[in-house]
């Protein structure tokens, strides 16, 4: 899993951010192919991982935004 690995190569304190898009921001006229995770679940892989979560307040589409923190 891409967590994991996030996990093993991010030094202790290391910052990984991402953009991703998520269902739940989907324009309605837009095209996603594939299977997209809700913003929820991204949180929970992650805080799961021993990571701290942030999710950002910035908006583009359907991109949500995102931090986390290895501890």
């Amino acid at each position: 899993m891409i967590v994991k690995e996030i996990k093993r190569i991010l030094k202790d304190d290391g910052i990984f951010y991402c953009s991703v898009p998520v269902p739940e921001r989907k324009p309605e006229d837009s095209v996603i192919r594939g299977t997209l995770p809700p913003a929820s679940e991204l949180e929970k892989l992650f805080t799961d991982a021993g990571f701290l979560f942030q999710a950002s307040d910035m908006k583009n589409g359907a991109l949500f935004y995102f931090s986390a923190v290895k501890k």
